[in-house]
């Protein structure tokens, strides 16, 4: 389908993006959280499951626990919905 195709290159455009602003500052972890979700929806399974590896080490003491957040967007776009619902901290 059309329209499906298009969805996934604009996730994956995302997912590039996200990695090279990373790369540019990789204290700022949110754009590692938004490549790790594009990784999960386009089932790059390896990828996701680095990132959400690194987000589950950020001790960054203001994180206000959306590194957890974005570890659950991974988990639930990776089919995980018992480790999506749950913190692991």
């Amino acid at each position: 389908c059309f329209g499906t195709a298009v969805v996934a290159i604009w996730t994956r455009r995302a997912g590039q993006l996200a990695r090279g602003f990373h790369d540019a500052d990789p204290g700022e972890w949110g754009w590692l959280g938004i490549a790790g979700i594009a990784a999960a929806h386009l089932n790059d399974r390896a990828e996701a499951e680095r990132v959400d590896r690194l987000l589950a080490a950020v001790a960054d003491r203001y994180s206000f626990g959306l590194p957890d957040f974005y570890r659950a967007r991974i988990a639930a776009a990776l089919g995980l919905g018992d480790r999506a619902v749950t913190t692991e901290t």
